[in-house]
């Protein structure tokens, strides 16, 4: 799990979000590199890809964080997504120069907490692992 720090303003604003960040609630950003053999293999259903998103909120949600932004390098394949999560562009680039640098498959993350601190998982990850960077990033900003 790639951590480290970074100007959390940067990312904030890149996404219009700096009343998250004013309200002290991490980011969580979920990355998608465009269509690969992982996410266009996988047979998936729209109540599944419903059912997937909704955990995610409802994950981040119990720890006090601001919905999941989804965004993309490439939108080719998120057509399935369509009515269920609103994909927008990596801004700039800013999240693929800074934290996915080389394609990795399936998916991503990061979650930026506003002290800058970052934890993420590169390539296909269990949803769970959302609420563990979470968690660890809270307690690292309580010390």
């Amino acid at each position: 799990m790639p951590f480290g720090q970074v100007e959390a303003e940067l990312f904030y604003h890149a996404l219009d979000m700096q009343q998250t960040l004013k309200a002290g609630k991490s980011l969580v950003v979920i990355y998608y590199p465009g269509k690969d053999w992982c996410n266009s293999t996988i047979s998936t259903t729209s109540s599944s890809l419903k059912k997937e998103h909704e955990s995610i909120v409802k994950a981040v949600g119990m720890q006090g964080v601001a919905d999941p932004v989804y965004i993309y390098k490439s939108n080719e394949g998120l057509d399935k997504y369509e009515g269920i999560v609103a994909w927008r562009a990596d801004p700039d680039n800013i999240f693929e120069k800074t934290f996915f640098r080389f394609p990795y498959p399936c998916r991503s993350f990061v979650v930026i907490h506003p002290s800058g601190a970052f934890r993420s998982i590169l390539g296909e990850y269990p949803n769970s692992q959302i609420t563990q960077a979470l968690k660890v990033l809270n307690k690292s900003a309580k010390k």
